[in-house]
């Protein structure tokens, strides 16, 4: 029986992505062991794998005059190691070479310990929940809203966001560099990665999405399928293994939902479920925006909408709201959207690959931030939904949004159409056979491109 460690960070979308891996691992028979430099016990056993703390610290930098500042480069790499120890993630990696992986499953954004495990000669890939993150014709940045278009002012558009997201990058590093006096992310990186005999230079793409960079060579596998993002060519170390969804089991009758949906499965006219949902991670003020959404359904009682605030805001800043409207502080989410005609979403990948897995079309208001614009592209692309502006959009623009939504059924076959696709990469097991394909073509601690052995298409 195979042993894979799962090594990820502490946002609740992409753990959950992991543990939907980690459900269909140990379906075929694999032993998994989740970790994580955050505290997550509680959440991975309730699913029923075992949880391994790793070890983590935290330096503060304490104010300096610039004085005291040139004077202590000199001392440049002996900060940059003590920054190492303080980050705990040599022990960390004790913790995980102690648990004797075969395989070793790593968030690309813990770079470090990407770093780490490549030491180990141990099978190892890194797991994304984004999109295609590096430079393809026709394709741009994930954060940018910049759809795919014939004719040359596309391309120039489409090139010169490139041009200068790479620019910002150049210019963040530097200013990353100056302000923590050379001891910055990837300078630490570096160092690390001397230390683990990691060709730093030859495995990262400085270049590409996102910051501060990605790698062109250790296999790489994208919770996505293809299918829905926008036509490309991978590159030969990336895979779409699928959207790793965990059908929704229904809660205790108490829980709010499901008293709303229990109510619903009585209505003899059975209104259209709305289910809306602006994400849990965002830290800015959207209450506007809310407010403007409440506005343009308010007089619409032929709606059943709940609306979820994910733990951000308080239901009772909002006020009181007619009896077709429930505003609930949090969501059991994939069973909301399970029972969905249509679902209102901020643009999360986390939540779009939910809709598609159930077919629901979607009205997507994405926040102009991380990789949501680029994803939102992707479903006006394939017609599974319509994109609005949060900045722009009126009372009225948004209720004619959703009603479309609600009303054409092309949306809503072109939603039921990509679940299929969806739903097939599960059908056909590749990403098991992904994670076997590296297992097996990594040779004397180094791996073989995983698209040059199999393709989904021949699983």
């Amino acid at each position: 029986m195979r042993h894979v460690v799962f090594v990820t960070g502490g946002i609740v979308s992409v753990r959950n992505v992991h543990l939907g891996l980690a459900r269909r691992l140990a379906d075929r028979g694999f032993r998994v062991t989740y970790t994580s430099p955050i505290d997550m016990r509680e959440a991975v056993e309730s699913q029923g794998f075992p949880f391994v703390h790793l070890a983590a610290g935290a330096r503060e930098e304490p104010r300096r005059s610039l004085f005291a500042r040139l004077a202590r480069m000199p001392r440049l790499r002996s900060r940059r190691l003590a920054e190492i120890e303080g980050l705990g993630v040599a022990q960390g990696m004790s913790q995980i070479e102690a648990l004797a992986p075969d395989v070793i499953l790593v968030d690309l954004e813990l770079h470090a310990y990407v770093i780490g495990a490549t030491a180990l000669r141990v099978p190892m890939a890194i797991v994304s929940v984004w999109l295609a993150l590096s430079k393809h014709p026709g394709l741009a940045p994930l954060h940018r809203f910049l759809p795919p278009a014939p004719g040359l002012r596309r391309f120039v558009a489409i090139e010169f966001a490139w041009l200068r997201y790479r620019l910002w990058k150049l210019a963040r590093r530097k200013l990353d560099w100056l302000r923590r006096k050379g001891a910055d992310r990837v300078s630490v990186l570096r160092v690390w990665a001397d230390q683990n005999g990691f060709p730093f230079r030859d495995e990262t793409e400085l270049w590409q999405w996102p910051h501060p960079f990605s790698y062109g060579r250790l296999p790489l596998l994208l919770c996505n399928a293809s299918e829905f993002d926008l036509p490309h060519t991978p590159p030969r170390n990336v895979r779409y293994v699928g959207s790793m969804m965990v059908e929704p089991v229904p809660g205790p009758p108490t829980d709010e939902i499901e008293r709303i949906l229990a109510r619903r499965a009585l209505d003899p006219v059975r209104r259209p479920l709305v289910y809306a949902a602006f994400g849990s991670f965002f830290k800015g003020d959207d209450t506007g925006f809310i407010g403007r959404f409440l506005a343009a359904i308010r007089e619409r009682p032929d709606w059943e909408i709940v609306v979820a605030l994910g733990g951000r805001l308080s239901p009772d800043v909002f006020g009181s709201q007619p009896s077709h409207i429930s505003i609930l502080g949090w969501v059991p989410q994939t069973r909301a959207i399970s029972q969905a005609d249509a679902a209102v979403l901020h643009g999360g990948i986390t939540s779009i690959n939910e809709s598609l897995w159930f077919g629901v079309p979607m009205l997507v208001y994405p926040l102009k931030t991380n990789d949501q614009l680029g994803t939102a592209v992707r479903v006006e692309h394939h017609g599974v939904g319509i994109v609005g502006d949060r900045d722009v959009d009126t009372v009225d623009d948004i209720h004619q949004k959703l009603d479309d939504i609600l009303t054409d059924s092309q949306y809503r076959r072109q939603a039921k159409e990509m679940s299929e696709r969806v739903k097939a990469y599960d059908r056909r097991g590749v990403a098991v056979a992904a994670i076997e394909e590296v297992v097996g073509s990594w040779s004397g601690g180094a791996p073989h491109p995983i698209n040059d052995l199999t393709t989904p298409d021949t699983l």
